[in-house]
């Protein structure tokens, strides 16, 4: 993995941080700085069911539960972007880990909480 994609890679897993900035600041973030990253995820994923391989590994549930939260940002009515669209390799790859069978039960149980997102003094929850 190069720098450059790796360094990306760990600025998108901070997605909470535009979250705290403001309906503003993270509304530039989905329309501009978030589609260059998820460029580079889906060239990290490739063709591989995971981003490690074939095996679902703690990783892919971080990724999954970053990508899970910028989806549910992006989405928002004021922000209104679907910058996963462009990335059918990406959205497999969350659809793979939703359905699998212990996530499954998780997210259809009472244990599951959707949202909040963040912390409470975050400007989006």
């Amino acid at each position: 993995m190069s720098c450059s994609i790796g360094l990306t890679l760990c600025e998108s897993l901070q997605s909470t941080s535009p979250a705290y900035g403001g309906l503003d600041k993270l509304k530039e973030y989905c329309l501009n700085r978030l589609p260059r990253q998820l460029e580079r995820w889906s060239v990290m994923l490739g063709d591989k069911p995971f981003m490690t391989g074939n095996d679902v590994t703690v990783a892919d549930l971080k990724v999954y539960d970053t990508f899970r939260k910028l989806k549910i940002y992006c989405a928002d009515p004021q922000i209104a972007s679907n910058p996963f669209q462009a990335h059918p390799t990406l959205q497999a790859f969350i659809s793979r880990v939703e359905e699998l069978p212990q996530m499954k039960t998780y997210m259809e149980s009472d244990a599951y909480i959707a949202r909040p997102l963040n912390n409470p003094h975050a400007n989006f929850k």
